[in-house]
């Protein structure tokens, strides 16, 4: 209570993710692992919603970033200007997201 002895109060909505949602993130797969040039984005079905698929340094930084709306299973990510190592491809629609290791190794 406050100085007007008025109760804060708060509520919050957790509402799990559909079966359909589930089966959208489980079924994401990523290949080749390690990755050169290009890397493969697989999407279980087209959902024709909003996507944004991104790469991640492992502190955080974005370093590519594509946003569009699903309508095709399959995605080439160029990385021909990506540096070797370790990031994260996170792939979401804005409400969930799925994280996904990848390995980039560049010929020298």
């Amino acid at each position: 209570t406050d100085a007007h002895n008025c109760k804060l109060s708060r509520t919050f909505i957790i509402s799990e993710p559909s079966s359909s949602d589930n089966q959208f993130l489980d079924g994401i797969r990523c290949y080749p692992v390690p990755a050169r040039d290009h890397l493969f984005l697989e999407l279980p079905f087209q959902s024709n919603r909003p996507c944004v698929i991104r790469l991640l340094s492992l502190t955080g930084q974005v370093i590519l970033e594509n946003r569009e709306v699903v309508s095709v299973r399959q995605h080439k990510i160029d990385l021909k200007k990506i540096p070797s190592g370790s990031y994260i491809l996170r792939v979401g629609d804005g409400s969930l997201t799925r994280d996904i290791p990848v390995q980039i190794i560049q010929s020298k």
